[in-house]
């Protein structure tokens, strides 16, 4: 049955994902060039970067449209009543489907990143200096954008009005990211995961006593 789940959420996530992957493949092959629309000429790796930024921002899209497709169209289509009355508890399935879309995020906003990495530290790439320490940053962004992925998912499923609080959760994420991300090199590590807990705890709250005729 989790299987079935994995594949039903992966065959319906795919077109996002594709298409999220082709942008950050753009992204990325643009910032080789040193004439990339997106960079200014002779920047250093992973310092100041514009691409970086515009990297980040399709993810956060990405995990936007994840976390609200596999809650408010599941809901418009009534397939939760479906999944949830199928011989698992619903705690499997909510968890199941949170486990593919943050991995999904993830893979989606830490791959450019190891790639650009890999490309920056290869010798003779670039007339700049490079460390992998340069990266720490761009690896606590990736790690911190569940945050988002969790947010959108919460407001997705939350029985509340479309037009009222129903985006609170998704609200209070898109103020706790640039927060966590700004507190330096290992703080928004454990202030993600603090987060992402207080955030699947609410969904698996609003999962389990939740009225889905």
């Amino acid at each position: 049955m989790i299987r079935a789940i994995i594949r039903k959420e992966l065959r319906e996530l795919l077109p996002f994902i594709a298409l999220a992957l082709l942008a950050q493949a753009l992204l990325v092959l643009a910032a080789l060039y040193p004439r990339s629309p997106f960079e200014e000429t002779h920047v250093i790796p992973f310092v100041r970067q514009s691409m970086m930024q515009y990297t980040f921002g399709v993810a956060a899209c990405l995990a936007v449209a994840l976390g609200l497709w596999q809650t408010m169209w599941e809901s418009s289509r009534g397939t939760f009543l479906f999944l949830l009355h199928r011989p698992i508890a619903r705690e499997r399935v909510i968890g199941t489907k949170l486990v593919v879309g943050a991995g999904a995020t993830l893979l989606v906003v830490a791959l450019p990143v190891l790639i650009y990495a890999v490309w920056a530290a290869a010798p003779g790439t670039h007339a700049s200096p490079f460390a992998w320490a340069m990266t720490t940053w761009a690896w606590c962004w990736s790690g911190a954008m569940s945050v988002v992925y969790f947010g959108a998912f919460l407001s997705g499923l939350r029985p509340a009005r479309l037009f009222g609080s129903r985006f609170a959760p998704l609200a209070a994420a898109a103020i706790l990211f640039p927060l966590i991300v700004s507190t330096g090199r290992v703080l928004p590590v454990v202030l993600a995961l603090v987060a992402d807990g207080c955030f699947i705890l609410a969904i698996l709250h609003v999962g389990a006593t939740r009225d889905y005729s």
